[in-house]
């Protein structure tokens, strides 16, 4: 794990709240750069709002490789309610497996019946 892209991520995430609004669109891109760095090594990609095979589902990222695909990633906005957000994935049927939702404030990694929730920073 690299302290240092991490921290990157928070002076990225902080920028971008500064110039702009907390929402989704405005913040998710210095998310998706440290998905990015962590992927990359692995030849991993992320792709962006990548419509989910037979459906009209489109997470805001699908990690995957040539063939592969290792999970799904959602942006939500600060004010959202997390608990909500995945009810509401779950009802359309989104993928629950490998499947992590973040709001910049805290993450959640969801694989099948087990959660893993990360408070992401004391700094928002």
């Amino acid at each position: 794990m690299s302290i240092s892209r991490i921290n990157q991520y928070y002076v990225e995430l902080e920028r971008l709240k500064q110039r702009g609004s907390k929402n989704e669109g405005s913040i998710k891109p210095a998310f998706r750069g440290l998905l990015v760095f962590y992927c990359k090594p692995k030849d991993i990609e992320v792709i962006e709002e990548q419509t989910l095979a037979g459906s009209s589902k489109r997470p805001d990222g699908t990690l995957k490789s040539e063939g592969l695909i290792y999970g799904y990633w959602e942006a939500k906005d600060e004010k959202d309610d997390m608990e909500s957000e995945i009810i509401k994935k779950q009802r359309l049927g989104y993928p629950m497996f490998n499947f992590l939702i973040e709001n910049s404030i805290e993450a959640v990694l969801i694989q099948g019946d087990k959660r893993t929730k990360i408070k992401m920073s004391d700094k928002n």
